[in-house]
């Protein structure tokens, strides 16, 4: 059990297991970015599910420190790395990385992605991810928010929707870079294509 700290909204329980079904075998052996971190909810997930490493940034020092600890509980200290930074200011919270990611989490508190520039702030995360060689060509990039504050069309346009599923008040949506962009083939066992809505 994870400690929570004061005003952290942890990934609900159904999102989480639906999300990491549909990541399947893409976690193992993974290099996966936790943004907005929180209690480590899925970078701790992703650790344990087999991921090779996890970079979790976190702000706030206080939940910093509370996040530290969940990953000691865990017993995945060894393959996570906690940062104490502002994930709006990716990618230079994670200078120092040498190798691009193949998962990355971005779950902003619903307060943030509620306000417009917030929300013009998280485009420009993604703008970063992308342009900065943060990406695999088959990365997955998944952005939780409250639903309807940040739609497909926000997205910067070397980046599409794989798939977008909608559970109660907030959305899971899964980024990859355009096939455009990509000097390399799709991984086997990709995400599908879809768009649903869950109760």
């Amino acid at each position: 059990m994870l400690a929570l700290p004061d005003g952290v909204r942890p990934v609900p329980s159904r999102m989480k297991l639906a999300l990491f079904n549909m990541l399947g075998d893409r976690i193992a052996d993974a290099a996966v970015l936790d943004l907005f971190s929180g209690t480590g909810s899925l970078g701790i997930e992703a650790a344990s599910r087999g991921a090779a490493r996890a970079v979790l940034i976190e702000k706030d020092p206080c939940i910093a420190e509370t996040l530290e600890e969940n990953v000691r509980r865990a017993g995945v200290d060894d393959r996570c790395t906690v940062l104490c930074a502002d994930a709006y200011l990716t990618p230079e919270a994670v200078k120092g990385v040498d190798e691009p990611f193949d998962v990355v989490f971005l779950d902003p508190p619903y307060v943030q992605s509620e306000d417009a520039g917030c929300v013009s702030r998280l485009g420009r995360i993604l703008d970063g991810l992308a342009g900065n060689g943060l990406l695999r060509p088959d990365t997955a990039v998944i952005l939780h928010v409250r639903a309807d504050a940040f739609t497909t069309g926000q997205l910067p346009e070397q980046m599409e929707a794989a798939d977008v599923r909608r559970y109660g008040s907030g959305t899971l949506m899964i980024c990859r870079l355009r096939k455009n962009t990509c000097n390399k083939p799709e991984a086997p066992g990709r995400i599908a294509e879809s768009s649903v809505e869950e109760d």
